[in-house]
């Protein structure tokens, strides 16, 4: 059985940069110490290869380059290309690997020959690193997928019990309706046997009663054509009655037709002559319209006459009067006065005519 390659030795292999932190090997020994690692990791990997050369088959020499997760993974037939790291009996994914490590190692020992750097190695551990991390990200996604997908499970389950048991409760119901429809239709038919019984009876009913009401109606039918009878013999005789009169009417309407023409004629004459005492009272009446205006001027005039003489009497009357009213009051007066009649005139005069007594002076008003 051949040896298989575990992931610590890939973490090793991974860690062989650690062995310098510059890119150049300046020192002789350590390019041969180095050399001589990777010329015994490259005899234990030809051995491992040579092996299980059955399994290996054939493969290129090229460097590993970076490959994204869908390059590995659609539109390829190479399967050692394309899977991931999985189980350790993954005989494609090793031999795939071997001959990467392989063609590594050969690159580097180049390089440490003829210019004594690894360069190579460094860029290819990186792309391997990226390439691993990738696939690590990709499971990781893969995990919370299928939690997603274990969830969403969950919530179909529960939505699918949830509808069924709604669609149990749609069943019952149905079921329940389904007996109601039956009980209906039960019933219906007994109404409908029951209707048709009512209806057998009513026909026959109504038929009766229209029977009778046909007696009747042809009772009514021959009692009307009775009355017409006596209603044309009537109206026979109305209209002979009719025709009599008629041709009285028409001598009287003559006989009144002759007395209204002949009245109208002497109420005309009437009518003339009380025209002609009209216009006659008419004339009168002019003539003493006019009469009775001179003679109304004549009246109006006399009045204004009257009426101005009664009021100059009466202002005389009432000057009269006022005269003998402002004697009377100023004879009062003087009397209460003492005023003499001659007024206060004859007083003033007689006052001056008396002398003032001697030895006697006036004194002095204060």
């Amino acid at each position: 059985m051949a040896t298989m390659v575990t992931e610590e030795d890939i973490d090793f292999f991974f860690d062989i940069s650690a062995l310098g932190r510059i890119d150049e090997i300046d020192s002789p020994f350590a390019r041969t110490s180095i050399k001589s690692v990777i010329d015994e990791a490259l005899n234990q990997l030809s051995i491992l290869r040579h092996v299980n050369t059955c399994n290996f088959g054939y493969f290129d020499n090229r460097m590993v380059h970076y490959q994204s997760i869908e390059d590995r993974i659609s539109g390829t037939e190479k399967h050692e290309n394309t899977r991931l790291p999985a189980v350790g009996t993954n005989q494609d994914k090793l031999a795939h690997d071997v001959n990467t490590f392989i063609n590594i190692f050969r690159e580097t020992i180049y390089e440490i020959d003829s210019s004594g750097t690894y360069k190579s190695l460094k860029q290819a551990i990186k792309t391997m690193k990226r390439m691993d991390n990738d696939a690590k990200e990709l499971f990781q996604t893969k995990e919370n997928y299928e939690k997603q997908i274990i969830t969403l499970k969950n919530q179909i389950e529960e939505e699918r019990i949830t509808v069924m048991k709604s669609i149990n409760q749609t069943n019952e119901q149905i079921q329940k309706i389904r007996f109601e429809v039956e009980d209906i239709i039960v019933y219906g038919k007994t109404e409908l046997e029951f209707l048709k019984h009512y209806e057998a009876a009513r026909t026959e009913q109504n038929l009766l009663k229209c029977k009778i009401e046909e007696k009747k109606s042809v009772d009514v039918i021959e009692d009307i054509k009775e009355k017409i009878e006596l209603e044309q013999k009537c109206h026979k005789l109305f209209l002979d009655y009719i025709v009599e009169d008629q041709e009285d009417l028409l001598e009287v309407t003559n006989y009144w037709t002759k007395t209204y023409y002949s009245e109208v004629e002497r109420k005309e004459n009437e009518l003339m002559k009380l025209k002609g005492e009209l216009d006659y009272n008419i004339d009168t009446l002019d003539k003493l319209t006019k009469k009775f205006n001179i003679r109304q001027a004549e009246i109006d005039k006399w009045m204004e006459y009257k009426e101005m003489k009664r009021a100059k009497e009466d202002r005389v009357k009432q000057e009269i009067r006022a005269i003998a009213t402002i004697q009377a009051w100023w004879r009062g007066t003087m009397c209460r006065r003492g005023i003499p009649p001659g007024g206060l005139r004859t007083v003033t005069m007689s006052k001056k005519s008396k002398k003032p007594k001697k030895g006697k002076k006036k004194k002095k008003e204060t």
